[in-house]
Order: C-alpha cells, then structure tokens, then sequence
C-alpha cells in the first residue's frame, strides 16, 4: 500500500475517534481550540459568562453592571486633580493623611481606606460613612473600609475630606504671570548681590 495512503488513514481514524469520544461535550471540544476561540466558544454554555457580565473586571477596566462607564483610578485622579502612588503591594493608589482611595475590584465602586490612632476618631469617621452613598465593608478599631460610588460627586467629596486628600491648585494666568515677575525680581536681586561681592 502507497505510504501516503496509509498516512491519511491514520489520521481519518484518529480525526473520528477524537470526534466520537468528545461527541455531546461542548467544553471538550473546545479543547483544541486557541484561549481566545474557547472564551467565545464558552461564552455560550450554561454558567460560563464572559467577565465583564459578571462585573468583576480588575483596575475598574469593565462595565458596572448598571451600563455607566467605571472610570479609572488615574482618570478619576486626573479629573479631580489628585496626586497618584503606589502602595507596597504596587497598587495605583490616590494617597492622603489619614488613608488612601483605591479601586475595590467590583468593576462599579471604589474602596476608602481609613487609618487612625485613636479608637474615636475612626467612630467619628464612621458616623459619616453611611448609606446610601457608601457601605462599610472593613471595621476595626482605629481603621476601616468603606465602598463608594466614584461617579457621585457628592460621595468623592466626602471620601476626600475624611481621607485627608487634597487637590491640586491650578494656577490662573494672572497667577501665574505674577509668579514669573516675582522670580525674575529675585533672580534679579541675587544677581545684583553677587555682583557687590565680587567689587569688594
């Protein structure tokens, strides 16, 4: 028999043999295929949603499940002119005095973290951070966790009062051509002051 003749058959036989012992198992037939041709293939079985249905994308990237677009944790920095860092787990943060603000991973709030020293002054904390604006999630004795809605204004206001989070100022042109005039007054003066140096 020609050996390419026999190659084929081997391989028709495998081909059938794969398809019978896989036949009314829709996970097992996507075995074969590329991660992101299973995802879609997956997609459509009983209890496997794709992640962004079941809203639990990371970093506040996916859709809340209401449909309103989560903003990000440096956009929601950049829109409320906050200052960004990273905590030491390498997490986007959005530091203050008393605590932080960081995306709490639901894909539809973010987390208050509050720290404090004093059992009282995190009871004093407390009494503000109630519903419906946000939900306590942590409670200790001198800190806690509280979730909020990033896309209600009065709710970051009050998340950045108790974290201790300051905005950035944003300088008017007026302000700022008065700082250029007050910098080239000083550099001015301390020119004029090395100058008498060197004559003496």
């Amino acid at each position: 028999m020609n050996p390419e003749s026999i190659k084929s058959s081997k391989h028709q036989t495998k081909k059938a043999t794969n398809q019978g012992r896989h036949e009314g198992n829709p996970l097992a037939r996507t075995s074969y295929k590329k991660p992101m041709q299973k995802a879609s293939a997956l997609a459509g079985v009983e209890g496997h949603l794709p992640q962004d249905t079941q809203g639990r994308g990371r970093s506040g990237s996916g859709l809340p499940r209401k449909g309103i677009p989560m903003p990000l944790i440096r956009e929601f920095g950049k829109k409320w002119r906050l200052r960004t860092g990273r905590d030491e787990c390498g997490e986007t943060i959005i530091p203050g005095k008393r605590g932080h603000i960081f995306d709490y991973g639901d894909g539809e709030r973010f987390g208050l973290l509050y720290m404090s020293d004093q059992p009282r002054l995190w009871a004093y904390a407390k009494k503000k951070l109630v519903a419906p604006k946000f939900k306590l999630r942590q409670d200790g004795d001198t800190e806690g966790i509280a979730t909020f809605n990033p896309l209600d204004p009065e709710a970051v206001r009050l998340a950045l009062k108790i974290a201790g989070i300051k905005t950035r100022r944003i300088a008017s042109p007026a302000q700022l051509q008065a700082l250029r005039k007050a910098f080239k007054a000083r550099q001015l003066l301390a020119n004029q002051r090395a100058r008498t140096q060197i004559a003496i």
